[in-house]
């Protein structure tokens, strides 16, 4: 059964385009919004991608036919741009509540919009948006969810998919159309601006809430727990000795993540990794 027959859905992944590769789902979708502006909740899929892209110039790893790769197009214009983190977390939870529909038990969200199953990455998140001062014109919203591939190359966190946890193989049509049903009912909870349970579903989610974990900005080690998200999206530690802090997107890592990150990429630059200096 097609994609289209499976869905249950008013708007998100009505209107589909199919494509066998591409280099990336965003940018195609971007450009499909250049010319001729597709209706919102429009859908690009591909079996494969020769550019994913992912978060900060990251990329997005996947074996032809495998997994779901798709990109919607939204126009948000109801969220004012200096509450797009809303967006974020209502697109982040769609993606969640889907996958916990079918994993149940060990998934997070690791801050901003990674999904997390059992410490390892099942799904990725990028949102793309066009702003201006007054109003959010679209956003492009590309998703990435390991769905049948086994095997993954050794990146940091490392990657699962929903076979590996499972043992099960799926229908990315199925996956595709419960998908939609998942993000649609989470995007017209913001529009309907039920923050209150976006907000309180997105905190109580996050990997690692309230436990005490090692973390890395820069060069400096420290130990602190996340306490919540601020409005504007960053990321709120509470160190060991109470302080309170805010960081936003890349100022802050687990320190186990950013060391072994720093040590693949100082491998491929032959270049020594900078020891762990604690403040």
């Amino acid at each position: 059964m097609k994609a289209a027959e499976l869905l249950k859905t008013l708007f998100t992944g009505k209107n589909i385009i199919r494509l066998e590769t591409a280099g990336s789902t965003n940018v195609i979708a971007s450009e499909r919004i250049a010319s001729h502006q597709p209706p919102e909740g429009t859908a690009i899929l591909s079996q494969f991608q020769t550019a994913g892209k992912g978060q900060a110039g990251a990329i997005w790893e996947s074996e032809p036919g495998q997994n779901l790769l798709v990109s919607y197009i939204f126009y948000p214009k109801f969220v004012e741009p200096r509450d797009l983190f809303n967006l974020n977390k209502a697109i982040t939870l769609g993606v969640y509540d889907y996958l916990k529909s079918i994993l149940k038990k060990h998934l997070y969200i690791k801050w901003p919009n990674d999904i997390i199953y059992r410490d390892k990455k099942i799904a990725g998140i990028l949102i793309e948006n066009s702003v201006t001062f007054t109003e959010v014109n679209h956003s492009v919203v590309g998703i990435g969810i390991n769905i049948n591939q086994e095997e993954f190359k050794p990146y940091v966190p490392e990657a699962v998919s929903l076979r590996n946890a499972t043992e099960k193989k799926y229908d990315t049509d199925e996956c595709f159309a419960a998908l939609c049903s998942f993000l649609e009912s989470r995007y017209l909870q913001l529009k309907q601006a039920n923050l209150q349970v976006i907000n309180s579903d997105y905190r109580n989610a996050l990997y690692r809430l309230g436990e005490y974990s090692t973390f890395r900005r820069k060069r400096t080690i420290f130990n602190a727990r996340i306490t919540g998200v601020s409005n504007d999206g960053q990321l709120i530690l509470e160190n060991d000795k109470g302080k309170m802090e805010t960081f936003r997107f890349k100022e802050v890592a687990f320190a186990d993540e950013a060391w072994h990150a720093a040590k693949r990429q100082a491998a491929e630059k032959n270049q020594a990794v900078l020891p762990e200096n604690k403040s």
